[in-house]
């Protein structure tokens, strides 16, 4: 399964995952993709990452951002070759799967609607430390809060340090 890794971390910047209470709020559904990855014949994933995560969920984010985007589902296609996982998207210090189209639903919140973006994800081992920018772009949806959404994905540490930590579990 660690091939799939590349694909898990984009997701992780939808919602990062929290120690405690809030951890089982969470609905993060990978079986189908899961089951798929595991199917030694099979050559190609064709499914859907499926993450819901509140408002208690996004406790890192400024209160204004917490307070318009409320509860949200989001939906992660995934399409493509077993083939160019390794050597392709992840080689020795670099883990760069292609960028994946990801489009929410606000369930509550101020906001509502749908929302779409795109999350492009580039990881770098340098010295055996891993460092990550998320990539987030195109966000769809939202307005004017769009360039804030991105902004404060691809800039405030918390991302890039939960994709660096999680990927650290693998080596």
């Amino acid at each position: 399964m660690k091939w799939l890794i590349g694909i898990l971390l984009t997701t992780g910047c939808l919602i990062w995952l929290t120690d405690g209470a809030h951890a089982q709020q969470k609905r993060f559904d990978v079986e189908e993709c899961r089951k798929q990855a595991q199917a030694f014949a099979r050559l190609d994933i064709n499914c859907v990452l499926t993450v819901r995560a509140g408002e208690r969920d996004l406790r890192a984010a400024p209160a204004y951002l917490q307070a318009l985007l409320g509860d949200f589902e989001c939906r992660i296609p995934l399409v493509f070759d077993k083939a160019n996982v390794y050597g392709i998207w992840i080689t020795k210090d670099r883990v760069n799967p292609p960028p994946l189209d990801v489009s929410c639903s606000i369930l509550s919140g101020v906001t509502g609607g749908d929302i779409t973006a795109v999350f492009d994800v580039d990881c770098v081992r340098n010295a055996g430390q891993w460092s990550c920018y998320p990539g987030l772009r195109n966000v769809d949806g939202l307005g004017p809060l769009a360039p804030v959404i991105e902004d404060f994905v691809n800039n405030e540490p918390v991302f890039p340090r939960f994709l660096a930590k999680h990927l650290a579990r693998f080596d």
